[in-house]
């Protein structure tokens, strides 16, 4: 799973992202949705649910995405996702350093499939579980341990 930028990621559910937007819908109806990763948490045994504010989002991006989610609720859509990873600064980093932009990296999670289980207008709920029909992911060969 390289590092891709948001329209690749995007792109691998075979959609483009409108300029500027988080959200898109695929050619047979389903929704994909940019998540932040630190918005994550268990919800229960199998299920990772994602919640955000749009309360203070203005502009077409945030109305395209308002739109998308108050129609994935009333029709029980399915949500794909592409995770949006942002690195941390580590708090003994050289201050002179830290005006570098932090570094946000994109990955569409295919194997995850969700459903809205909430939106009133401005707060929102995905709930994600494995998707057993999706293609698994790649990982990386396990380390090898050093013999001492």
């Amino acid at each position: 799973m390289g590092e891709i930028n948001m329209t690749e990621a995007f792109g691998r559910y075979k959609t483009k992202l409108p300029p500027g937007g988080r959200s898109a819908k695929t050619a047979d109806g389903a929704l994909i949705v940019m998540c932040d990763y630190g918005r994550f948490k268990r919800a229960q045994s199998e299920v990772m649910r994602y919640e955000e504010d749009l309360s203070e989002q203005t502009g077409n991006a945030a109305e395209n995405l308002r739109k998308h989610l108050a129609e994935a609720l009333t029709k029980e859509t399915d949500v794909r996702v592409v995770i949006a990873v942002t690195e941390t600064r580590m708090p003994h980093v050289d201050i002179s350093r830290a005006e570098r932009p932090l570094k946000t990296t994109f990955h569409a999670r295919k194997d995850l499939l969700g459903r809205v289980s909430f939106f009133d207008g401005q707060k929102f709920a995905i709930d994600f579980r494995k998707d057993a029909d999706a293609e698994p992911i790649p990982t990386a060969p396990p380390a090898k341990r050093s013999q001492k």
